[in-house]
């Protein structure tokens, strides 16, 4: 019988075992994925991240975006987020994100925002630089668009929200009437999220509401009363210039907001509420109740009216 047998009691030799141990993929087939693996310490860390870096180059996007989501869940849940060696990490993640986005096929295009998305929800430092890849293309399918608002709100900051309200504006005078109130909502949303910006947010909005386009000031005006909800007392002087879009108003939504924020104004305002600014915004809160009444009257048939029936 062979020496190497294993009935005799030999164990085999083999180059393997002499070899010291090293990670390889098959250590954790019995737990499920590396995400399932919970690194000893920080070098341990680093050592599988070091392996599993060079997947980022891969041609199959799956691969690439499932060696991102490794990479992130090690980063924040083992090493510090702040060191130097995630620093050198997220310089190395852009890059392949980048390149994903970019994909002529809307409808990979689409899985890679979605997922850059959640990239962003958990680590946005890692593409805060590259802002203008998220810009909207005339050719861009609507989800996509959508996508890349989102993501854009997400990046905004007080480095580049020049950059991306002068995106928005523009997005806000299209001809896709959905498009151009989700951009609307994202400049309010921008307001919301950074105060030293909010000012800026709202002279956009005056400025679109201005335009004199029925979709776009309704929108704005629902928008701006909710700036007005966050930053309470700090923009009542633009209460004048929504007024004198009433007559234009037909939506609800926009009725609604503009008879709220109006007759709460004066309880925002405490003792100025006597003064003719209160005035000014009760009158603007019944002109639109009036105005709402007045528009489902028109909307009936002659029938139905007071005296409207046939003599």
């Amino acid at each position: 019988m062979c020496e190497r047998c294993p009935s005799k009691g030999v164990t085999p030799s083999t180059s393997a075992e002499r070899r010291p141990r090293e990670f390889v993929s098959s250590d954790f087939e019995r737990d499920g994925t590396l995400l399932r693996y919970a690194p000893a310490n920080a070098a341990d860390a680093e050592r599988v991240i070091e392996r599993v870096t060079p997947r980022l180059q891969h041609a199959n996007s799956a691969v690439v975006l499932s060696a991102v989501k490794v990479i992130l869940e090690y980063m924040h849940a083992v090493l510090d987020p702040a060191s130097e060696f995630c620093a050198q990490l997220r310089k190395k993640l852009a890059p392949p994100l980048v390149t994903l986005v970019t994909s002529t096929e809307p409808e990979l295009c689409y899985v890679a925002l979605r997922n850059v998305n959640l990239v962003v929800q958990r680590d946005r430092s890692i593409l805060e630089g590259d802002v203008k890849v998220f810009f909207c293309k005339y050719n861009d399918p609507l989800y996509v668009k959508l996508e890349k608002l989102e993501i854009l709100v997400r990046l905004s900051s007080e480095k580049n929200v020049d950059q991306v309200l002068l995106e928005f504006k523009e997005y806000a005078q299209e001809v896709d009437i959905e498009f151009v109130r989700r951009a609307i909502r994202a400049i309010g949303r921008c307001a919301i999220k950074l105060e030293a910006a909010s000012q800026r947010c709202v002279n956009v909005l005056l400025e679109l509401i201005k335009t004199k386009v029925n979709y776009i000031v309704q929108e704005a005006i629902v928008v701006v009363t909710n700036v007005f909800r966050k930053y309470p007392g700090k923009y009542e002087a633009i209460i004048s210039t929504l007024c004198e879009s009433l007559d234009s108003l037909d939506e609800p939504e926009a009725k609604a907001a503009m008879a709220r924020d109006g007759a709460g104004l004066g309880e925002v305002s405490g003792e100025s509420c006597l003064d003719a600014r209160r005035g000014t915004a009760c009158r603007c809160a019944r002109r639109a109740s009036r105005t709402s009444v007045c528009s489902d009257l028109d909307r009936r048939e002659p029938s139905a009216r007071v005296g409207g029936g046939p003599s």
